[in-house]
């Protein structure tokens, strides 16, 4: 079977293809995988099902999803087919033993799997290393070159050649691209297409003097002509075609109107004009033809010529490159694809892999189908033909209005051209189907979307977007992309989940009026403010908004806005380990050990707040006036021992002695544990502990020493991130790209004027009489040229589609109203919006915002039951360092917390509150006396954790105390003496659900449920979920019914409104 499903935003495509995987798992007929032998009959193992996804988090959510379908299959009490829980419980219990039997890999697994399969074919040892950076390695073969100048004649003056060009091209003082840059993007392309820039030097050189030619020789006979018949000419023109009869270059090509003119009368005077005869008309469209020619060709074989030298060096890189990577052992992420795919191709090459990986594969799942690469799916293609032939099945799911990945190769196109495939369908009937409801959205984000882009399928809608996003100059790849864009979204409208009963859901348009960015960025930030301060956030809380940008500067510029407004927000940046100043004092410091005359270093360890100067007591003016106080060429670190030597000796001097003999990973864990980094910025913690696992994996990696660690960190730290927090508690300002695949509560889409240039045009290739050329893309490639930007402008729309996905109940756009960002042809997103507007009533630039639906109510704030929480503890003094060295060295194989002797993370806190107050409502307290059984409780909580004596005694007051408070909660008391704790519940589908504490009788329900950390939006719906399952019990379903949620660290008690 070839299956392609349409799955729009939040349609519920990793359902569907974990639905389908399950049931191919259960039609499983053998224990051992087909491999090499015959499998004719059809018959197929669980390991020989393959789902591809495009990320780690995809295949692993996938991965998740699966197993736990087949954990409620296999404990299915009353199931309705008893060989199917048979089926589940046997493969749970293989994959206990054989995790690999479950195929769920990303697509760069896959090739990287195949690549290493075919290791010796491909030059290279089969325990290669993959490279995910082509630039180190084209790097390293530059330098190599560069280091043969000397002996080389040959490659000096191509060298000069290349130079020569890239100076010739320059209109400014410097070159915009750099020599080395130029030569490996040169080669990067000749790499991925090694036939491309076949054209000989002197070939494009005699191309272009012929097409000049052809014009001076047409200009000259016009001229004559004219001249002969004694016509007035307009002098205008005449002295147009003068200089085309002069031109020698092709760079300086003379333009004027007169050169699109259709007919040499309107070129004349009027008293000329009837003189006119067809011989002259000929000659002056030879002449206009000819001009064109040189208009359009004329730059494309000159940027040829341009690369030309270019290309002579990357030839020579690239013949370098299979010898490089057989000598360093590496293949780069850039090759798998084609290598792969042409050892495939080759007889016997599929079922030769097959044998070799020791499974074959019957059944192909295919998740995100329209971010496939061309070389990825030639792969894909390869395997699905052969599965297809020996009666399996290929599973396509995507959609192409989330396309938004062209950028880096994927190729929407695929989509239908898969299903369409000759060869595929000779041997299996395609079969479509869709998704049809909305699992995600509200009813009036679900209608709005449905009224906006539905539009799209009209043809006449869709011509009319089209033209608006083309414009005039690319129009003749009009036709083509307006029938794309109606298969898009044709059937793009959703229903409504059926069993919704949420918020009816809010969608509103605003038009910022701005005659240029820099206004609208005004507007758009008085506007994004107020929306977030008055009602977003009263509504749905910090960390239920998301606000959604084009760029990584408009989500910095919105970020700005709110840091400065007093607003809690995560960006992608200000999870950025390097910007952290925590984070770079600890690189100073380590710098500083490795280095003690480094005085930079040390006063950008010994200045900083966060690390030293909170611990040390040296007043900040104090340092400052000391510093500046010090005569030239004084070594700091010395001074400063001789000013303050008590805390050198404290802070300073263990450290110092220890970095001759300690790994960077032992230095910065001693610092950590001595300083008290974790009790004195809990909020760091994140950025500290993933610091400490780059050091450690750095070690693991050869670089055992703090200058060896310190240049890894310097040239590859700028790109390390902490994980995103689930729920950080702030506005989340992100791009639209790193939304893909996510969904919020709220969203607000500021900005709609996504900018079009083509500044940096990619290298494509085009076939000219002069043979294959390597150019940058223009305008003078034609109609390729228009289809390439006609994709790349449809990806815009895409990305609105996208955008506007993502939220949950609410959806807030500005838009630009009437004025220059919505008429310009760099902005043409917001012209294509205005014919669509219409499907949502108005154009809100004609009057007032689009409203759809109604904001859903602000929750009245819950009364606060609770005693405030108790002040944090006073800051400790730090601990001899290394004195955890020994139990690390033994242990550090095997951890996988990088801080087990330190105090608990708060994820961990509140993992001992929880387990200490299930123990106590499960042993029950006496009332007048809670303390012994508070004490008990603690006692079995923290039984198996290890810690250093101080910190045990101090949680096992604290939570000691939490439980006491528990037990004087009046609201409570039925729960603590008749109530069930950790009594699971199940659904109509099955599924578990386990409260805290219940106690259900008809004549009252209660439901406790213990919490730490930030209180959620998500926490009373989870309690009112209970209430609502118990209720289903047999006599309880008109039970009054209460509700609380208890937040252990904080001592805050919420009543839960519960509904009849």
């Amino acid at each position: 079977m070839l299956i392609q499903v349409k799955a729009s935003a939040g349609s519920g495509k990793t359902h569907a293809l974990t639905g389908r995987f399950i049931d191919l798992v259960l039609g499983a007929s053998r224990d051992l995988p087909r491999a090499c032998g015959d499998a004719s009959d059809g018959a197929y193992a669980v390991p020989d099902i393959l789902a591809v996804t495009f990320t780690n988090k995809a295949a692993a959510e996938m991965r998740d999803r699966v197993i736990e379908a087949l954990k409620r299959l296999a404990l299915d009490p009353n199931p309705a087919q008893p060989g199917k829980r048979a089926t589940a419980r046997r493969e749970l219990e293989s994959l206990l033993v054989h995790a690999q039997r479950l195929g769920i890999r990303t697509i760069d697994s896959l090739l990287y799997l195949l690549a290493r399969v075919f290791a010796l074919e491909l030059g290279l040892r089969p325990d290669f290393e993959p490279s995910f950076d082509d630039r180190a390695i084209l790097d390293d073969l530059y330098e190599r070159l560069c280091a043969g100048l000397p002996a080389d004649p040959t490659l000096a003056r191509q060298f000069s050649e290349a130079a020569g060009a890239l100076i010739d091209h320059t209109k400014n003082f410097l070159p915009t691209v750099s020599f080395r840059d130029q030569l490996l993007t040169v080669t990067a392309r000749l790499l991925a297409d090694p036939d491309c820039g076949d054209a000989a030097p002197e070939a494009l050189r005699l191309g272009l003097a012929r097409r000049l030619g052809e014009l001076q020789n047409a200009a000259d006979a016009l001229l004559r002509a004219i001249e002969a018949e004694k016509l007035s000419g307009n002098a205008h023109f005449l002295t147009f075609l003068r200089k085309c009869r002069d031109c020698d270059n092709a760079a300086a090509l003379p333009s004027s109107a007169f050169a699109a003119k259709a007919s040499l009368a309107e070129c004349l005077n009027k008293a000329s004009r009837d003189k006119v005869t067809p011989a002259l008309d000929r000659l002056h469209a030879a002449m206009t033809a000819s001009h064109d020619v040189c208009r359009r060709q004329g730059p494309v074989l000159l940027a040829a010529s341009r690369l030309a030298p270019f290309l002579a060096l990357a030839r020579r890189l690239a013949a370098d490159f299979p010898a490089y990577l057989a000598r360093m052992r590496m293949l780069p992420q850039s090759q798998w694809g084609r290598l792969v795919a042409a050892r495939l191709a080759g007889e016997d090459g599929v079922p030769d892999a097959w044998c070799r990986m020791g499974s074959g594969l019957a059944h192909i799942l295919v998740d995100e189908f329209q971010d496939t690469a061309r070389s990825q799916w030639e792969v894909l293609r390869l395997l699905a033909l052969e599965s297809l032939s020996r009666g399996g099945s290929l599973y396509l799911v995507g959609d192409v209005k989330q396309a938004i990945y062209g950028w880096r190769g994927g190729d929407a196109a695929l989509f239908d051209e898969a299903p369409a495939d000759p060869e595929l369908t000779q041997v299996a009937e395609p079969i479509f189907d869709a998704l049809p409801h909305n699992w995600r959205s509200a009813p009036a984000i679900v209608g709005a979307n449905n009224r906006f882009f539905g539009r799209l399928s009209d043809p006449a809608a869709a011509q009319q977007t089209t033209e608006a996003l083309l414009g005039e100059g690319l129009a003749a790849a009009a036709p083509e992309l307006a029938a794309a864009i109606g298969r898009a979204f044709a059937g793009a409208t959703q229903e409504v989940r059926p069993d919704y009963h949420g918020p009816q859901g809010h969608v509103r348009v605003t038009a910022l009026n701005a005659e240029d960015p820099d206004t609208y960025h005004d507007a758009a930030r008085g506007a994004l403010l107020t929306l977030l301060k008055a009602e977003l956030i009263p509504r749905h809380g910090p960390g239920g908004v998301a606000v959604l940008t084009r760029t990584n500067p408009q989500a910095a510029r919105c970020a700005a806005w709110l840091v400065a407004a007093g607003i809690e927000v995560v960006t992608e940046n200000s999870l950025r380990l390097a910007d952290h100043p925590l984070i770079g004092q600890l690189a100073a410091m380590l710098a500083f050990l490795d280095y003690p005359p480094d005085s930079l270093a040390f006063w950008a360890f010994v200045s900083g707040q966060e690390l030293f100067g909170d611990l040390s007591g040296i007043d900040r003016r104090e340092l400052a006036g000391w510093l500046a106080g010090l005569p030239r060429r004084a070594s700091l670190s010395l001074a400063f021992k001789a000013r303050w030597p008590e805390v050198w000796q404290r802070l300073i001097r263990p450290y110092l002695r220890q970095s001759g003999v300690a790994s960077p990973y032992d230095i910065l864990r001693s610092v950590v544990s001595g300083y008290r980094l974790i009790e004195r910025r809990p909020a760091d913690e994140a950025f500290i502990r993933r610091f400490l696992e780059i050091a450690h994996l750095a070690e693991n990696d050869g670089r055992a020493s703090i200058s060896a660690f310190l240049e890894f960190w310097n040239d590859k730290g700028e790109g390390e991130t902490v994980p995103q927090p689930e729920n950080a508690g702030a506005v989340r300002v992100m791009t639209i790209h790193k939304a893909k695949g996510l969904q919020f509560p709220a969203v607000v889409v500021p900005y709609h004027h996504f900018h079009t240039d083509n500044k940096n045009p990619a290298l494509v290739t085009a076939d000219f009489p002069e043979g294959r050329l390597l150019v940058p893309d223009q305008p003078g490639l034609g109609l390729d040229y228009a289809r390439r930007r006609a994709r790349e402008l449809a990806e815009q729309l895409h990305l609105l589609y996208v955008a506007w996905t993502r939220p949950e109940i609410e959806l807030h756009a500005f838009v630009p109203g009437h004025g220059p960002l919505r008429d310009k042809a760099s902005y043409p997103l917001p012209r294509a919006m205005a014919g669509l507007f219409a499907g949502l009533g108005h154009d809100p630039a004609d009057g007032d915002p689009i409203r759809i639906g109604a904001p859903p109510e602000t929750p009245a704030a819950a009364p606060a039951a609770c005693p405030t929480p108790p002040p944090e503890p006073a800051l400790v003094e730090p601990g001899p360092p290394m004195d955890w060295l020994p139990r690390v060295k033994v242990f550090r194989n095997v951890a996988r917390d990088i801080r087990q002797s330190m105090r608990f993370s708060e994820k961990q806190r509140g993992e001992l509150a929880h387990a200490a107050a299930e123990a106590f409502a499960r042993a029950g307290f006496d009332p007048a006396d809670p303390a012994p059984a508070a004490a008990r409780a603690v006692a079995t909580a923290l039984g198996p954790a290890r810690l250093d004596p101080g910190l045990r005694a101090a949680l096992a007051q604290e939570l000691a105390d939490m439980l006491v408070w528990l037990a004087g909660l009046d609201a409570l008391r039925p729960a603590f003496v008749a109530g069930l704790p950790e009594r699971e519940l199940l659904d109509a589908d099955g599924s578990r659900h386990r409260p805290d504490l219940f106690a259900a009788s008809p004549e009252a329900i209660l439901v406790a449920d213990f919490k730490t950390g930030r209180p959620a939006t998500d926490h009373e719906a989870q309690v009112s979920r209970y209430v609502g399952l118990i209720r289903r019990l047999p006599g309880l379903a008109d039970a009054p019914a209460a509700g609380f949620l208890l937040y252990l660290d904080r001592r805050e008690c919420r009543p839960v409104e519960i509904r009849s």
